[in-house]
């Protein structure tokens, strides 16, 4: 088998569900935007709210989601293969709990520039320092499988 570690694509989240945010913030989706009567998307998201079904001011809660985004990306980043990412979840992004949005040309699937400034911006700060973690470490980036 002439397969490498970088042939595996990793992820957690792809382009089909719940952002990272959302998968941390909803245990069920909230589709009735769609105007399907919530009968679109995915019921198996896999997903845990940390105690509080959607936005939250609740800050126990919310440092809690900001955790478990990051040991999230920790594994992502620490495993072997290439990683791929949705674009947002660098920030936070979501789509309040919306698992199949792309019916919407709106914010819900817009790159949301000025949330790299607000309150998840640590969010962003972590996963930058992982990926520079990651590419310095040559056990991560590996030609060949462990033990080759």
């Amino acid at each position: 088998n002439k397969r490498k570690p970088f042939h595996s694509i990793n992820f957690v989240i792809a382009h089909d569900g719940f952002t990272l945010y959302d998968l941390v913030s909803y245990n069920s989706k909230h589709n009735d935007a769609n105007g399907e009567g919530g009968n679109d998307g995915c019921n198996d998201n896999f997903s845990w709210n940390c105690g509080c079904e959607g936005e939250t001011e609740d800050t126990n809660i919310e440092k809690l989601r900001s955790k478990q985004m990051k040991n999230f990306h920790v594994a992502l980043m620490t495993s072997q293969g290439t990683p791929m990412m949705l674009m947002g979840d660098e920030y936070g992004h979501t789509r309040y709990g919306n698992n199949n949005s792309y019916g919407h040309d709106t914010a819900l699937n817009h790159f949301q520039w000025g949330q790299l400034k607000d309150r998840k911006n640590d969010l962003f700060r972590f996963f930058s320092e992982m990926i520079k973690f990651r590419r310095s470490r040559r056990v991560f980036t590996r030609e060949d499988f462990i033990g080759k």
